[in-house]
């Protein structure tokens, strides 16, 4: 069984959208050798918030000032078929790496957000672990057979000194959501409303906002795509 849980002794890519929900300083706490790439408009979040990135990805259509020097940068005509934030996926993919945490790219535009989803099932598949989050949602993918573990704390990115995460009815929520026609054998613990063997079916949406009842949640699924998301209730 393949696990989907986050290696921190792996070197992540770091992904810096355009649309991000929230304080770019607060949700993202770097660690060392993080690799940093900005899609497009996202270097302007990236600038606002002091942080350098290694690479600018895109086709700058909505980037709003001169392509800076210094940084290094890798330009695509408008009309093709990855997004901005697909072209940087698929970047970090073909670079070897195993890790990636987009930041960003939920809420805003429709289309943008699900296309962002589609590509976070689409590189799973071809082997990373993506993650995708902002102030108020995380993201993340598993495909069966998979596992992972998340912390009533996921969206919480600055540890020190913060008061306990409330549980239950007014704490974070868990969303499960089937992107294949079903996905089977799902087991969860740790929230209001835990599965064991369970069914969860594309057309149903059974498995949203499950209250944490536990600091940490743990999934399994035999089969399938699976989405996974933490989401504030504040």
């Amino acid at each position: 069984m393949s696990a989907a849980v986050y290696n921190r002794t792996m070197k992540r890519c770091i992904i810096i959208t355009s649309y991000i929900e929230g304080d770019l300083k607060t949700i993202y706490v770097p660690e060392p050798g993080d690799t940093v790439i900005c899609a497009d408009n996202g270097y302007l979040a990236a600038a606002k918030a002091g942080i350098v990135p290694d690479l600018l990805i895109g086709d700058y259509d909505s980037l709003q000032t001169d392509l800076p020097d210094g940084i290094r940068h890798l330009t695509f005509p408008v009309h093709k078929d990855y997004t901005d934030t697909g072209l940087c996926l698929d970047w970090a993919c073909t670079g070897g790496f195993k890790n990636v945490s987009v930041i960003g790219g939920l809420g805003g535009r429709l289309d943008h957000t699900l296309a962002n989803l589609q590509d976070l099932i689409g590189f799973t598949r071809r082997g990373l672990h993506v993650e995708m989050f902002d102030r108020i949602n995380y993201v993340t993918v598993l495909d069966g057979p998979a596992e992972t573990t998340l912390r009533a704390d996921t969206l919480r990115r600055e540890k020190a000194g913060d008061p306990p995460v409330i549980l239950g009815e007014d704490g974070p929520r868990l969303g499960l959501f089937a992107f294949t026609e079903k996905v089977s054998g799902i087991f969860s613990s740790g929230v209001e409303y835990p599965l064991s063997d369970a069914v969860l079916r594309y057309d149903f949406p059974l498995g949203s906002g499950n209250p944490f009842t536990e600091e940490e949640v743990r999934i399994r699924i035999d089969s399938g795509t699976l989405l996974v998301s933490v989401s504030d209730n504040k």
